[in-house]
């Protein structure tokens, strides 16, 4: 068998080669619960803990408990051999698997197994035994679509509890062979390279691929087909339709495709049978601000067949960070809790990640001088909300049990950072050369090394049965109050420690359950002390490296700990649940305390002064990234990409299991925990993470079920809210702030215990300012009330009769910021909030999150965003009362757009229109244009009647020169070119790479488009300005507007202008966002609305610089 790939992964020199056992006493688990299954008997640490396969390193083979999620089967390993399933839908979010409905690879000949005789990061080697050493191995290599065994002397047995399907018309049962059908009955031999069938209970079809000239006997119920004599190869098998017989299955066949289209999967399964993976290499590369990880799978070829690239399958997590021409563009029939699978071929694959900023410790931008003073105060002053209610933060000080180290290693972190951010912080605002800075880094440096020393009161441990280190657990006991904090237990010899033997106890610590949860805040402090007490730093440095090395060890070199212990590298983000068996699989909760673990690494080597700065450095920045990216697909859900689909309506998920989707976490399930908890600790690398657009849903179903339950604030839970707000609006953060009840931040507040009001202030001083530093103070909104805002010198601007949604009203005072040229935003909350569009300061995109960020910040609403290409939409900011719309007429994106369209998209989004007798026509004189497909860029001749098919596109319309091009259902809308339909959906007519409406094409018409560059809009000249009114509307021609004391006039006919005196305007603004999509439609080639005024209109704007409200409410402003 041919073989190709590399031999063995490249290493990486080790963090340290400093044994552990020198540092921390040892303890061997003799006796224990949690010792290696026997899967690794006769294995030596170091041992993967939280590995993808880890069910089965630790419970007993032939249990549910033991599967393990290959990705994308179900795997079961006993000693009959491997058992082989597809997960289906079984309640909301949620899979399961059924050893009855799948199918077993095994021997003829008794073995013994299985045992995990070989694993790196993507595959794991199962291996079964006879008498004459190994004779069946089984490579299980993550998102491989096909399970590969490999026969040693042993004679194959591939069985089924399944019954053959009839095909139709047949009268037996027959098994298709290269292509052919043949009987399948004990008397007929079948010999071929691909042998297909169905079975009937799981309305499954799955095909074998076998050696060249290799012979086999069938049996119909239950299924088999065996072998005739031992080989020497492998065989592999592969499901390739998971609906063949159209619904007698788990999984029928959906209504839109066809039951026995499986043809192109099973043709592309059968190009590539002829190479397998039996192990992968994984290196990675950090460059700049973008780090890449890559794989390289060690290929073999079956015995007769041709070598081929590698076929794999990738999910949702993997595509965005893969280069376009990987996809062959067909798709697999795998969906699972991960999403749809879809085809790669490649034997290597390159994944790019953009990186957090390298900047140490510190954010990456300074404090908002404004937010100083209270800073200070906050550090230095009487406002410290701290655990004694009094004191300052700079005096802040863990409780004295953990100054002793007597507990948990969580909780006890989480305090040890509190008191590192501190000091960061301090430095940051010019405190360092303050006495007090230095007390503060010493306070630090001994509370820290508490844990460290031999005689710590609750001690590390280095666990030599798996390889890593362990807190040895304490049972606490302080007397009711009335003596020192001390642990009962004894420590010594260190195998008595509690930790070893209760997985309940610090939080599954003792079982490798969140380790890189609680050490990533040592870590964090070792980083801070690393920075300002380097004297400390050296002489620790090697108890710290051990803490280090646990979860986050980069060097397969190191013998003491696994490679990053709880990284999932297939997927890129981690596992949380340690060296128990669980029949969901693998779990992780808290996907923000895993990024501050990693980000912690990075710190660390970003400050170190050590040989091993930069490796650690790099390592951490980019396991931070793959945590982010993964977290951002699975944890973060927006509607738009929500891989769940309805059956997970919520924001944010709690705890992601392989096989399920939960909202909820493992110490309760209100909404404002689950939440909360993917929130905190808030570092500077969360701005990365904390996404505007996730934020803005999150935040509204946080706020509102922490408002309405009175657990969120006694429990403490309420500091998070205004900290998610400050990335939406740092003025309503801080008010959110300044209610906060006095112990929100009290060491025995068990949510808020590990954040401070000086870091809850400083990061709101420190998130992007979008709106520019040269930006200027809006007058503040003085009052609001239902249907009028009135800003200090501005008078009242009136929005009542142009009402999305009524069932709220604003309370709230806001101040914003109104610096140069900005697109208005308008909100049902009644205020307005600016966009600021400075020409070279910021890209457009840049500024369409400042506005979505802006809007956000006061109550639920609905906003323009500006998009790259200059479309102008409407989209909600949060709040399930504010249906998502589609696009509106934007100034480069939708301006032949008819008024019509625009009142579609808000009627099509279930929005609630004015009662008032809105103008729903347009003017169209005799002459208007018609808007007609015509051939686009790079077309060359008018497509076929049936359009022209793109990869990846499912449906196609007919597009001819000529005939109009309509939005998806709308035929009195036309489109084209990359324009935005109502539905948000991009133009049938858009190139085929377009993607920045909302959704991608529904229907296909590419390289043909409606209408021209210089075409009229839909009969209204360039030069005419649409106002639209309650009672009317009014196209003016350039010169046409006149000031106060002149009535409406009509021109004469053949100008076909109005004029119109400001007073006549003031009702205007009784639909701005009906005004402001049509002047951005039909005035697009204009640089100020009222750039050809006379009079009143030009004083107005030599007086006050634009944008401004006139003294009738209406905003003149430059688009």
């Amino acid at each position: 068998e041919a073989v190709r790939g590399p031999a063995r992964p490249s290493a990486r020199r080790p963090l340290s080669t400093e044994d552990p056992r020198s540092l921390f006493p040892a303890a061997a688990r003799k006796g224990h619960a949690f010792t290696p299954g026997p899967a690794l008997a006769g294995r030596t640490a170091p041992l993967p803990t939280n590995a993808w396969w880890e069910n089965l390193a630790v419970g007993e083979p032939a249990t549910q408990e033991s599967n393990i999620f290959q990705m994308p089967y179900v795997v079961l390993a006993d000693a009959a051999g491997v058992h082989v399933m597809h997960p289906y839908n079984v309640g909301k979010a949620t899979q399961g698997f059924d050893k009855n409905l799948g199918v077993s690879f095994g021997s003829v000949e008794p073995v013994h197994g299985p045992t995990a005789a070989r694993w790196d990061e993507l595959s794991l080697d199962l291996a079964w035994s006879g008498d004459g050493g190994v004779v069946v191995k089984v490579p299980l290599v993550r998102g491989s679509p096909y399970v590969t065994a490999e026969f040693a002397g042993a004679t194959p047995r591939f069985t089924s509890p399944q019954t053959l399907r009839l095909a139709l018309g047949a009268a037996k049962p027959t098994v298709e062979v290269d292509g052919q059908p043949s009987p399948c009955n004990a008397g007929h031999a079948l010999e071929g390279r691909v042998f297909s069938f169905s079975f009937t209970e799981s309305g499954t079809n799955w095909v074998l691929f076998a050696p060249q000239a290799t012979t086999w006997t069938c049996q119909v119920n239950p299924f088999g087909l065996t072998a005739s004599a031992p080989l020497h190869g492998a065989v592999r098998v592969a499901l390739s339709h998971l609906c063949s017989t159209g619904g007698t299955g788990v999984q029928p066949c959906p209504p839109e495709q066809p039951v026995n289209d499986r043809s192109a999967y099973t043709q592309l399964l059968a190009r590539h049978a002829g190479s397998y993976p039996v192990s992968a290499s994984v290196d990675y590369a950090v460059k700049g601000d973008v780090g890449a990880v890559k794989w390289e799978w060690r290929i073999k070829t079956l015995r007769g067949w041709h070598p081929a690239p590698l076929l794999q399958l990738a999910w949702p997590v993997h595509v965005p960070l893969l280069p376009d021409e990987t996809l062959p563009g067909i798709a697999s029939p795998f969906q699972d809790v991960r999403g749809k699978a879809v085809a790669i071929v490649g034997d290597t694959w390159e994944l790019r990640y953009d990186l957090p900023p390298d900047v140490g410790l510190r954010a990456p931008r300074s404090v908002e001088e404004g937010l100083r003073p209270q800073m200070l105060q906050a550090l230095r002053g009487t406002q410290g909300a701290l655990w004694n209610g009094s004191s300052p933060d700079r005096d802040f000080d863990l409780p004295l049990n953990y100054r002793l180290a007597v507990g948990d290693t969580y909780f006890s972190g989480k305090l040890l950072a509190r008191l590192a951010r501190l000091v960061v912080i301090a430095d940051e605002i010019g405190e360092s050369k303050e006495p007090y800075f230095i007390d503060m880094v010493e306070r630090l440096a001994q509370r820290l090394e508490a844990w460290l020393k031999p005689q710590a009161k609750t001690p590390f441990v280095y666990d030599a049965t798996w390889g890593g280190l362990l807190s040895c657990g304490c049972n606490f006991d302080d007397c009711g109050g009335n003596c020192e904090p001390h642990c009962t237990n004894a420590v010594d010899p260190p195998e008595l420690c509690p930790g070893l033997s209760n997985a309940g106890m610090n939080f599954g610590n003792g079982i490798y359950n969140d380790h890189h949860f609680h050490y990533g805040y040592f870590v964090y402090s070792a980083a801070v002390l690393a920075k300002y007490h380097q004297t400390w730093e050296r002489r620790w440095r090697q108890h710290l490296l051990a803490i280090v090395r646990d979860y986050g060890n980069p060097s397969s070199e190191d013998d003491s700990f696994p490679v990053a212990r709880h990284k999932d590298w297939f997927l890129g983000f981690s596992w949380a649940g340690g060296i128990k068996a669980m029949v969901n699989g693998r779990n992780q909760e808290s996907t923000s305390e895993s990024i501050n673990a990693y980000y912690a690494l990075y710190a660390y080597g970003a400050e170190v002064d050590a040989p091993f700065a930069r490796d650690l450095r790099d390592a951490g920045r980019l396991l931070t990234a793959m945590e982010m990216h993964g977290a951002n697909v699975y944890w973060h859900i927006r509607p738009e990409t929500n891989i769940f689909g309805t059956a997970f309506p919520h924001p944010v998920v709690g705890i992601l299991w392989d096989h399920a989707v939960t909202f909820q976490t493992w110490f309760g399930g209100a909404s404002y925990i689950v939440s909360g908890i993917q929130l905190l600790p808030f570092t500077p690398v969360m701005e990365d993470f904390l996404q505007p657009d996730w934020v803005a849903q999150d935040f509204a179903a946080y706020r509102t079920e922490c408002a309405n339950d009175p657990m969120c604030v006694k429990n403490g839970w309420s500091w998070p809210v205004c900290l998610e707000q400050a990335v939406l609006d740092t003025e309503g953060a801080l008010a959110c702030l300044r209610r906060l009840p006095r112990n929100a931040f009290a060491v025995v507040n068990a949510a808020a215990s590990g954040n401070s009001l000086t870091n809850s202030l400083h990061w709101i001083a420190t998130r992007p300012r979008p709106l520019g530093e040269k930006g200027r103070r809006n007058p503040t909104i003085t009052s609001t009330t239902a249907g009028t805002t009135t800003f200090a010198e501005q008078g009242v601007f009136d929005t009542n009769a142009f009402d999305i949604t009524s069932s709220f009203t604003t309370t709230a005072t806001t101040t914003m910021w109104l610096p140069g040229p900005m697109l208005y935003c308008f909100l049902v909350d009644t205020a307005y909030h600016p966009l600021d569009l400075p020409e070279h300061s910021q890209s457009l995109e840049k500024s369409a999150e400042a506005c979505q960020q802006r809007c956000a910040a006061v109550a639920p609403c609905a906003h323009f965003t500006f998009m790259a290409d200059g479309a102008c939409h409407l989209q909600p900011a949060f709040a399930s009362s504010v249906p998502a719309t589609g696009a509106i007429a934007g100034p480069a994106q939708c301006p032949a757009l008819k008024l019509q369209s625009i009142l579609a998209s808000l009627r099509a989004s279930g929005a609630k229109t004015s009662t008032e007798p809105m103008v729903e026509r347009w003017l169209e004189p005799a002459s208007a244009s018609r808007l007609v497909a015509v051939p686009g860029p790079g077309a060359t001749e008018a497509p076929s009647p049936g359009g022209s098919e793109v990869a990846g596109n499912t449906s196609s319309v007919s597009c001819r020169v000529g005939e109009e091009v309509h939005c998806p259902g709308l035929a009195d809308v036309l489109c084209r070119g990359d324009q935005c339909c109502p539905d948000g959906s991009t133009c049938p007519s858009a190139a085929a790479d377009f993607s920045l409406c909302q959704k991608p094409k529904a229907e296909d018409c590419t390289g043909y488009f409606a209408g021209s560059e210089g075409q009229a809009l839909d009969g209204v000249s360039n030069d005419t300005l649409l106002i639209i009114r309650r009672d009317g509307e009014y196209p003016l021609a350039g010169s046409g507007l006149r000031g106060p004391g002149h009535r409406a006039q009509q021109s004469p006919a053949s100008t076909s202008a109005w004029a119109v005196r400001l007073e006549d305007i003031a009702p205007l603004v009784a639909a701005p966002l009906a005004l402001v999509s049509a002047l951005v439609a039909v005035f697009k080639r204009r640089d100020w609305l009222c750039r050809r005024s006379r009079g009143q209109a030009d004083r107005l704007y030599e007086r006050v610089p634009p944008p401004y409200l006139d003294a009738n409410g209406l905003a003149w402003a430059p688009l």
